[in-house]
């Protein structure tokens, strides 16, 4: 089931990416962002990201009505991607990383585990590197803090997608025992709410590439070469 697709616009210079992927497969939606660290000469640390989102469209009038968003209308516009049958095909997500890696280096992908092994062979059988991003408290702690920081400030650069101001919507901020902010879906995982109407898989996508581009000791940086910035 072919959509249109938003193109991405990036700044001059901004040449590599991080990415970050949480997956669903029926009712969940699929989330790859991508995030375009700055470079060192730019005179602010803003980091620009951009999201794909992925559902399976057989069910998409029950997915809509369980989650009371307008996924058609959102696919229509080009902010999310149907996919046949009734469970995401991950294959739709592989072959839009590589057509990103082609655009622009791609330096590493982070995936939450859950769902993820057989994308994660094919993306490294590809050339593509890949992590597995630690999940809850631990792991999304410190990018949690980074982000909310990011936002106060005005460092996150971002394409308007209302798929994703819908999930920040749906995002509740929890506090491990000893202090640690982590997200969570509005109903607080306490089965209250209907959780089929909370996704936040773009958010959980966003934190991971947003911190693994601002934080990685081995990211790249540009050298100037007969007046062409290189990217080594």
């Amino acid at each position: 089931m072919a959509e249109k697709k938003k193109r991405l616009r990036v700044a001059p210079g901004r040449r590599w990416f991080y990415g970050g992927i949480d997956l669903g497969m029926t009712s969940d939606l699929a989330a790859y962002c991508l995030a375009f660290p700055p470079l060192p000469q730019d005179p602010h640390d803003a980091v620009t990201v951009f999201h794909r989102y992925y559902l399976p469209g057989e069910d998409i009038e029950e997915l809509e009505r369980e989650a009371r968003a307008p996924y058609r209308l959102w696919a229509e516009q080009g902010w999310l991607t149907l996919t046949d049958g009734n469970v995401c095909d991950f294959a739709v997500i592989r072959d839009d990383v590589l057509a990103d890696a082609e655009r622009w280096p791609c330096k590493e992908i982070c995936l939450d585990p859950s769902n993820a092994s057989q994308l994660t062979n094919d993306l490294m059988e590809a050339g593509i590197e890949c992590m597995w991003h630690p999940q809850g408290a631990k792991g999304l702690g410190p990018p949690t803090k980074d982000l909310e920081r990011r936002i106060i400030q005005g460092l996150l650069r971002h394409e308007g997608n209302p798929i994703t101001g819908w999930m920040m919507s749906n995002l509740r901020i929890a506090y491990s025992r000893d202090g640690v902010p982590y997200p969570v879906k509005a109903d607080g995982g306490k089965g209250w709410l209907p959780k089929k109407r909370f996704k936040i898989d773009g958010v959980i996508a966003m934190l991971m590439a947003v911190h693994r581009a601002m934080t990685d000791p081995e990211k790249p940086q540009p050298r100037r070469r007969r007046g062409l910035t290189v990217i080594g």
